[in-house]
C-alpha cells in the first residue's frame, strides 16, 4: 500500500508540531524538542492496513494474561491473577468466573456485578494488565519501551516517548502481533490531531514506529 504524506515542506511540519504540542500538553507530555533515534526494519509477510480496517478496536483479555484486580476500600481482596487455560480466574467471594475475551471494562463490570449481587454494595473495581509493555521507536524524543496497564490510545503512547520530534512524519506505523502473524497498521497522526480520524488504541506488545519525514 502506497503511503502519501499529509504535510508539505517545513511550514506544514511546523503546523503539525504546533498541533502536537497542544495535544501533548493536554495529556501531560513534555514539550517537543531534539531528535529521535533508532530505525525499525519493517517488511516480511506482515500485512499493511489502514486504521479503519482494523476489526478489533479494543484489546480483549486472553488466556495467559496476568492482571491485577483491586476493589476500592477492600484491600484484603486485592490480588494478582493469571487467566487460566479455561479462560477464568478465581477471586475471593465470587469464586471462579470467566474473564477471557472480555475487554478490561467488561471484566470490571462483570466482577462488579458478581460482588454487588451478594457481598459488597456498589463495589469500585479496577483491573489492570501486569508485565505488559509497548515500544515506541523512530523519530520521537525518547524512544523505548513503556508499561501498558490498561486502555491507552496512540497519542498518549507517543506522549510517553516525548512526542514526535521535528524530523518525524505525520504518519506512523503500528506493528502488531496477531494469531495470523504480524500486521502493520498505518495511522495518520495529523488526521487524528485535526479531528478527521479517531484515535487508535495500543495493544500489548505493539511497536509504534515514527518514520523520518521526507523533506
Amino acid at each position: 500500500m502506497k503511503r502519501t504524506e499529509s504535510f508539505s515542506g517545513l511550514s506544514g511540519s511546523c503546523r503539525r508540531l504546533d498541533r502536537w504540542r497542544i495535544a501533548a500538553a493536554a495529556i501531560g507530555a513534555i514539550a517537543l524538542a531534539g531528535t529521535g533515534c533508532g530505525m525499525l526494519p519493517i517488511g516480511g509477510s506482515g500485512k499493511a492496513i489502514s486504521a479503519d480496517q482494523v476489526t478489533q478496536k479494543v484489546y480483549r483479555l486472553k488466556i495467559g494474561d496476568s492482571i491485577n484486580v483491586s476493589v476500592w476500600g477492600h484491600d484484603d481482596l486485592n490480588r494478582s491473577a493469571q487467566i487460566r487455560e479455561d479462560g477464568t480466574i478465581v477471586f475471593p467471594l465470587v469464586g471462579k468466573f470467566r474473564i477471557a475475551d472480555l475487554t478490561m471494562q467488561e471484566a470490571e463490570d462483570e466482577l462488579r456485578r458478581l460482588l454487588n449481587k451478594d457481598f459488597i454494595v456498589d463495589p469500585q473495581v479496577t483491573i489492570k494488565l501486569e508485565d505488559v509493555k509497548f515500544t515506541v521507536l523512530g523519530e520521537v524524543q525518547r524512544p523505548g519501551s513503556f508499561e501498558l496497564t490498561g486502555a491507552m490510545d496512540l497519542l498518549t503512547g507517543l506522549s510517553l516517548a516525548g512526542g514526535i520530534n521535528k524530523f518525524g512524519a505525520g504518519t506512523v506505523d503500528i506493528i502488531r502481533e496477531t494469531e495470523e502473524g504480524h500486521m502493520t497498521i498505518q495511522v495518520s497522526v495529523d488526521a487524528i490531531l485535526a479531528g478527521q480520524e479517531a484515535n487508535v488504541n495500543i495493544f500489548p506488545n505493539d511497536t509504534i514506529y515514527v518514520r523520518r519525514r521526507l523533506f
